[in-house]
Parts: structure tokens; C-alpha cells; sequence
């Protein structure tokens, strides 16, 4: 993992395993070698269809239930075509006012779960699709992990490698811009962290 790196995360309307699944919150934030983040959007996108989005299905409801987003703000929010448009533009212009000590072309994007966000990217950005994926986030937190630890499939949870690594998680609250700030500052501090010692989950 190279650093710079953009760090994204999303909200959705369902898991990636349910095909009408939309992004309805889109986060994105610039990691620089030293930590900082000179650089963050956040928006709410609506979805394509939203008249045959199933708001009322279970796994629908579940999914909004945590994130709490208001369908009454998605509604008024951005189409997916115009914020495509928009993180194009951006992804230009972090490379032309912070690239100049990187190639450009080494510019990539990461997340917490890359798969996930892949998929969901791919369903209603074709232009972000585009951008180069790096490692994902957790597959680093696994492997750093103790393998006692990681008796459940998808141990660690970003909150738990937060703590481990001695970071405030509390403002991890599933929303994008949230949990795109902590899963940058875990992927700066499972960067820099002692490779010879066991990361230990609670």
C-alpha cells in the first residue's frame, strides 16, 4: 500500500448480495504519507429509479435503520450521473493540487471493505469505476491480527481495529464521512505500526 491514497466508503439501500442495492451516501478522503487529510467530500446521491427502489423491504429497511439516513433528504439529493460527474472532476483535481510529489498515475483508491464498495461503485459510477482499487483496509487489519482472534468470518470490525490500535472509534457513527475519516486513520496506523507484534481484537 502506497500512500497517498483516496479512502472511500458508502452508504447503501442493501448488502451487496441484494441486486437493487443503490449507494445513497458517497464519502471520499485524501490520505497523505504523514497522516494528514488535506481533502474530503461527502455527499447524498439519489438513486436512479427511486420509484422501484423496494424502500419498504426488509433488508431495506434494516440497512436504513443503521445509517439513519431521512429518504426524504435522499429524494432531494444529487443524481448518481451528476455526482459521477462531480468525483471525476474531484479525483482531477486532488491530482493537480496535491500530486505534485507522486505520479499521478499511482494515485488509488482503497476502503474498509473494497469488494463491497467495488460493487456498489460500479452499480451507479461507471466514471469512479475507472480509478485504479489498492489493498482493501480490512484484509490488512486481518492479517495483522492474532489468529485466535479471528474466529468469526468477518473479524475485525473497523471499530475494533480502531481500538486496537488506540484510536477514538466513536465517531465511526455509519454514516460515509465518518467511517471514511476512522478508516483512514487505521489504514495510517496499520501502516506505520510494528509488523512483528499482533494486533489484539477485543
Amino acid at each position: 500500500m502506497q500512500l497517498p491514497v483516496i479512502v472511500i466508503d458508502t452508504e447503501t439501500t442493501g448488502l451487496m448480495n441484494h441486486a437493487g442495492a443503490r449507494v445513497i451516501e458517497m464519502a471520499l478522503v485524501l490520505l497523505m504519507p504523514d497522516g494528514s487529510k488535506p481533502f474530503a467530500l461527502s455527499t447524498l446521491v439519489k438513486p436512479s429509479d427511486p420509484d422501484d427502489t423496494p424502500w419498504h423491504h426488509g433488508h431495506v429497511r434494516e440497512t436504513m435503520a443503521i445509517h439513519g439516513i431521512p429518504r426524504e433528504h435522499i429524494l432531494l439529493a444529487p443524481t448518481p450521473r451528476r455526482v459521477d460527474d462531480l468525483l471525476d472532476y474531484v479525483y482531477r483535481h486532488v491530482i493537480s493540487t496535491y500530486g505534485a510529489d507522486w505520479p499521478a498515475e499511482l494515485l488509488t483508491w482503497t476502503s474498509w471493505r473494497t469488494e463491497f464498495e467495488s460493487e456498489m461503485l460500479s452499480r451507479s459510477f461507471p466514471l469512479v469505476s475507472n480509478w485504479q482499487a489498492d489493498t482493501c483496509i480490512w484484509k490488512l487489519a486481518r492479517a495483522a491480527c492474532r489468529q485466535a482472534d479471528l474466529t468469526e468470518p468477518y473479524r475485525p470490525s473497523l471499530k475494533q481495529t480502531a481500538r486496537a490500535l488506540g484510536l477514538n472509534a466513536d465517531r465511526n457513527a455509519h454514516r460515509a464521512l465518518p467511517d471514511a475519516l476512522l478508516a483512514a486513520d487505521v489504514l495510517h496506523a496499520l501502516i506505520n505500526r510494528d509488523p512483528t507484534t499482533p494486533l489484539e481484537v477485543a
